[in-house]
């Protein structure tokens, strides 16, 4: 049980680390045309994501998968760009099956980005490897939603004390993060 505490601690401590920064964007550019519906399609999205995030962490612990850092930190920051551009340009259904499929491929990526190091700090016992890993996800999980209700609260919020279009906001707040993702991916060339 002490060994899935360390871990899950972990998970959180890397959402809500500075340096995790893609991380909270992306699942805050996620969230953004849930931010004013119902909360249980976001947190089915915020997990469809995880389980991505999961599946690649794990693959990229055990087995050596040849695709260099940055083109996987590429891979992170054109995520953030596309839900963006989805955001601002796409009217599409909102839970749909193709929309969990996407976030769960998008967490395929973000998980290779971090299973490089996950794979030099744990345990090679298997036993060990199976609750790290599991320890580790479920932080993550817990902080993302952690960060989404906080946002849902403040949107639900904002909801009641100004006259807010939800389009509007969507597609403003869209930009923003289009605008920051890129100005990172610029700074990565």
């Amino acid at each position: 049980m002490d060994l899935l505490w360390i871990w899950m601690k972990q998970g959180l401590q890397h959402i809500f680390d500075l340096d995790a920064y893609d991380h909270m964007l992306y699942i805050l550019v996620l969230a953004l045309p849930f931010l004013h519906k119902k909360f249980r399609p976001l947190v089915y999205h915020i997990t469809a994501f995880t389980l991505g995030h999961t599946l690649a962490l794990a693959i990229s612990a055990l087995f050596t998968i040849p695709i260099d850092q940055f083109w996987i930190e590429v891979g992170i920051l054109a995520s953030i760009l596309f839900t963006a551009f989805a955001n601002i340009f796409l009217e599409s259904k909102l839970a749909s099956t193709l929309t969990y499929l996407i976030t769960l491929c998008i967490g395929l990526i973000h998980g290779m980005g971090f299973g490089r190091y996950f794979k030099s700090i744990h345990s090679d016992n298997t036993g060990e490897f199976l609750t790290s890993l599991f320890g580790f996800n479920l932080g993550v999980e817990l902080a993302q939603l952690i960060i989404v209700t906080i946002a849902y609260l403040l949107v639900q919020r904002l909801d009641k004390v100004a006259i807010v279009d939800n389009k509007q906001f969507v597609k403003s707040i869209s930009i923003i993060l289009f605008l920051v993702a890129a100005w990172l991916l610029y700074k990565l060339f």
